[in-house]
């Protein structure tokens, strides 16, 4: 007795071959479908056939890639070596302390100038007293110096 070719749906050929559907039906997508009734099928040995065939890894673009991935390391660790490049955890370390120190001052101004904005009569003389200390400390920010740093570099 001679053996007919059966025909499978996407879903039965996923549950036949233990693949995701979604998978079956890229796998299928550049196979002409024989149409049985409402529904698209499939013989196995067509699907099996462009499963084998499909090139989706490319040794050479694999290869080239990687050589890619591997000159890029290479220039961020050079880059590193000669401080041109910092670690993103020792700018936010760094930073953080700045921006610590800051606010620190900044909360401490009300304390430090309460004495002498007391016994000032005028809102201006008050204004300047104040004024003075928020700027020295936004002055300190803007005279941070990375260099004072270099030793904390990579």
């Amino acid at each position: 007795m001679a053996q007919v070719r059966q025909l499978w749906t996407v879903s039965g050929l996923a549950v036949e071959l233990d693949k995701d559907r979604r998978f079956m039906a890229q796998a299928v997508k550049n196979l002409v479908p024989v149409v049985q009734g409402k529904r698209s099928c499939y013989y196995l040995a067509d699907v099996v056939n462009e499963m084998f065939s499909r090139d989706d890894l490319d040794l050479t673009a694999e290869r080239a890639r990687l050589a890619s991935a591997q000159a890029n390391k290479a220039e961020l660790d050079v880059a590193r070596m000669r401080c041109e490049l910092i670690d993103a955890d020792k700018v936010r370390d760094v930073w953080g302390v700045q921006i610590a120190n800051a606010r620190a001052k900044l909360l401490g101004i009300g304390h430090t100038v309460a004495p002498q904005v007391a016994v000032e009569t005028s809102v201006p003389a008050c204004s300047d007293i104040i004024d003075e200390r928020v700027y020295e400390t936004l002055g300190e920010l803007r005279d941070f110096d990375p260099d004072d740093y270099r030793d904390q570099r990579g």
